[in-house]
């Protein structure tokens, strides 16, 4: 992942669901730029989730809503 990149998709999706896609990518091992994207074009397309809701863990859902973010 490049910073250009990140600030791309930022500009498009914002900054929470861009957030949450790298998070997603994370969590399955696919640390690429492309998978994000990816996860983001369907997001765009289906609908992105709202807080919590692509996540079943629900420490991270309940941090979600606490704090007003994924993570920390």
């Amino acid at each position: 992942m490049n910073l250009h990149a990140i600030k791309q998709a930022v500009e498009v999706h914002g900054y929470d669901n861009v957030k949450r896609a790298i998070d997603k990518a994370v969590e399955k091992g696919k640390l690429s730029m492309s998978y994000v994207n990816g996860i983001l074009k369907t997001w765009a397309r289906e609908g992105y989730p709202r807080e919590g809701e692509y996540s079943g863990d629900p420490i991270m859902q309940q941090e979600e809503r606490r704090t007003g973010f994924w993570g920390s």
